[in-house]
């Protein structure tokens, strides 16, 4: 299973260094859900990152680090921004302060925060431009859009548009249709299936 951790954060965003690791995991799986499995757009991809084994040194381990780390990083760090320093109590939210520093104003975090959103929103359009220049093909494996992959099963299925009814197969629904045709015009040949009424 493929996931950032600790040290990833801190090649790009200020991290406390005595900060437990297990600090972060919450945010780490909410930007994986809120915001990677979205920004990804595939649940074959999503799969092939979060849910399995990346093979190093891969195309598509390539494209992990340079791409998705920091995405995912400053996604998860956004949401651990708005948080940090903040803990549910039985009375409420309350802030923790010391008496060598104070907490930060709401409009600072608030330009902090619209910063490395910024920031996040960059490294979401570079690893959405990397994947369509890459066709979302890495050794040899396609990772379709959710709606590629709809349009796949359907036409793979054979849906269309003919509306059969219960129990019946194409082919008896054709002559069912036939013979109604000729019942009711008095002369033979198929139905248009692009006119009339199918019910």
């Amino acid at each position: 299973m493929a996931t950032i951790t600790k040290a990833d954060f801190a090649k790009y965003v200020d991290i406390p260094a005595n900060l437990p690791a297990s600090k972060l995991t919450r945010f780490i799986t909410d930007a994986a859900t809120f915001n990677l499995e979205p920004a990804f757009n595939s649940t074959k991809l999503y799969r092939a990152i979060v849910d399995t084994d990346i093979i190093a040194d891969s195309a598509l381990d390539e494209f992990f680090q340079k791409y998705v780390v920091p995405f995912w990083v400053y996604a998860a760090f956004c949401q651990f921004e708005l948080r940090h320093g903040i803990d549910v109590t039985q009375a409420g939210m309350k802030e923790h302060t010391d008496s060598n520093s104070e907490n930060i104003s709401d409009k600072r975090r608030e330009e902090l925060l619209a910063s490395d959103r910024a920031k996040m929103n960059v490294y979401k359009s570079r690893l959405l431009k990397e994947l369509e220049r890459q066709s979302r093909t890495f050794d040899n494996e396609q990772y379709p859009t959710e709606e590629s992959e709809r349009t796949h099963k359907q036409e793979g299925n054979g849906w269309n548009m003919r509306a059969i009814g219960p129990n019946r197969s194409l082919a008896e629904e054709d002559r069912r249709r036939n013979h109604l045709f000729d019942r009711d015009y008095g002369y033979g040949g198929r139905i248009d299936y692009n006119e009339g009424d199918y019910n």
